[in-house]
């Protein structure tokens, strides 16, 4: 299986992400896990140890058809959107990814082909949780992983 997750788009919403896509990894086992996201991150995912390729985006809407072109050659089976914004999901809708879950905020919902909505205990927990939940952890009392980097002596 080949997964695709698109990147929060700042750093500590990145970090918070990382116990999720952990948790997914281990769910899932051999899955393949890609993650898309603007170029100023890129250093900081390189160094996730659950990423198997990165894909760079930014915000014109050239640099979208072109992120999706390379998206849609990758062929994955599945996109998790983390950001909820109408940008975040167009990329793996016009890369024609069969399934991409996220939340129907932003007046996104038709461009999902799975909304997630947060129970009111993942709602008033840590933002973690909701990064998992879109991920498919329904048990919001299981622990996460904490965040892990494989960080070179040189970084």
């Amino acid at each position: 299986m080949k997964v695709l997750i698109v990147s929060p788009n700042w750093l500590g919403d990145v970090i918070m992400a990382l116990p999720g896509i952990a948790w997914l990894k281990h769910a899932t086992g051999d899955a393949e896990i890609s993650v898309l996201t603007r170029p100023g991150l890129l250093p900081l995912w390189e160094m996730v140890p659950e990423i198997t390729e990165i894909f760079t985006c930014q915000k014109p809407l050239n640099a979208m058809r072109i992120a999706a072109q390379q998206v849609k050659a990758a062929s994955f089976d599945a996109c998790y959107i983390l950001p909820n914004s109408f940008r975040s999901a167009l990329v793996p809708m016009m890369a024609g990814i069969p399934s991409r879950v996220g939340t129907g905020l932003g007046g996104r919902a038709f461009l999902l082909t799975d909304k997630v909505d947060f129970p009111a205990e993942v709602k008033t927990q840590h933002q973690q949780y909701e990064n998992a939940w879109v991920l498919g952890l329904r048990d919001p009392a299981e622990a996460l992983p904490p965040p892990v980097l494989d960080v070179s002596a040189v970084e």
